[in-house]
């Protein structure tokens, strides 16, 4: 099997006490890729060990395509919503087909807890 690209792990340390914070995210469209709007799915979960992971439900992620070949980004994403526990759901947005960077600054109260990137090619 191999890695869908699809999720990532990244880790907040708490400057006032040095606590690391692992996440586990993902992003995941509900249909293909395409110029656009298109709906995603992202889910943000803290890690707890190796076999518990707790739904985050109250973070403000904020979605930012870039296109690195091309040196732009596009505009017109709707930045992802809670639904349900873990799950946030908004839309991307591409200008044109190719290959995507988009990054998911993910806040918590104010705090960047991460910014994973998810990379897309249609």
């Amino acid at each position: 099997m191999t890695d869908s690209g699809r999720a990532k792990v990244f880790s907040y340390t708490d400057p006032g006490t040095a606590v690391v914070t692992k996440f586990v995210s993902s992003l995941n469209f509900t249909d293909s890729p395409k110029v656009g709007l298109n709906p995603i799915v992202f889910t943000l979960h803290r890690m707890q060990d190796m076999m518990i992971f707790s739904p985050v439900d109250d973070a403000t992620p904020v979605l930012d395509p870039e296109m690195p070949s091309m040196g732009h980004g596009s505009p017109g994403s709707i930045d992802p919503a809670s639904i349900s526990a873990g799950r946030y759901q908004g839309s991307l947005s591409f200008s044109m087909a190719g290959t995507w960077e988009t990054t998911v600054t993910v806040n918590d109260l104010g705090v960047v807890l991460g910014a994973p990137v998810f990379t897309t090619t249609f």
